[in-house]
């Protein structure tokens, strides 16, 4: 049985929608994200579960991977942060859709006020493969996998919301350039200080004159 159609587009603004945003009947003013045929949302009933139907009989399944997908985009445009891991929440203010960087192109890219930013892949049915991980470590960006699988394709929004900014579970952190360069022999970093930024500076002098204490304080403090 195929799950009921729960997310959709929203005609005049483009907007992608969750049912429970929306109107009655046919004043959701939606259509369907796959065949892009007007909607009749039902989001009134107590027996059955919100959902949205096709205004004419159809056989189209709405698409509910592409569905999952768009509204996780359109979860991170709307949040300020995200959880990075155990240690970590990572705030933003400009959200990039698929904005590409040399010869890859995220689903999202965030942005803080110092210009800092994440990429983040949303795996759906498409996960990052072996030459796009090591195109992403050879350009050193920052990026986060986060995997929806197995998430049920009408799930509320809030509870999708949960699963993308605040649980860690299915998060990959696929490259972190801060933790990148930890990883690198001292003798490496001591050799590239007169190239690096003011962060890649502080990175080599705690490790060559403040030891383990000094990363530590480091990776603390970013």
């Amino acid at each position: 049985m195929q799950p009921k159609i729960t997310i959709a587009r929203h005609r005049r603004t483009n907007k992608v929608m969750h049912i429970i945003e929306v109107k009655n009947g046919k004043k959701c003013g939606c259509i369907c994200l796959e065949c892009g045929e007007k909607l009749i949302a039902a989001n009134k009933g107590k027996k059955q579960q919100p959902h949205f139907r096709h205004d004419n009989e159809s056989n189209c399944s709405g698409s509910p991977e592409t569905g999952l997908h768009l509204l996780a985009k359109e979860i991170l445009k709307e949040s300020k942060f995200i959880n990075i891991d155990y240690h970590w929440r990572f705030p933003y203010n400009e959200v990039l859709l698929e904005q590409r960087i040399i010869d890859i192109q995220p689903d999202i890219m965030l942005v803080n006020e110092s210009g800092e930013s994440w990429l983040v892949e949303i795996a759906v049915t498409h996960f990052i493969d072996d030459v796009k991980r090591k195109k992403i470590i050879s350009y050193n960006v920052n990026c986060l996998e986060i995997d929806l699988r197995n998430v049920p394709r009408d799930i509320d929004k809030e509870s999708l919301r949960k699963m993308l900014i605040d649980d860690l579970d299915r998060k990959t952190i696929i490259h972190h350039k801060l933790k990148a360069k930890m990883k690198e022999p001292v003798s490496e970093k001591t050799s590239k200080v007169k190239s690096v930024g003011l962060v890649d500076a502080l990175v080599t002098i705690s490790l060559v004159y403040l030891g383990i204490k000094g990363v530590n304080w480091l990776l603390d403090k970013y």
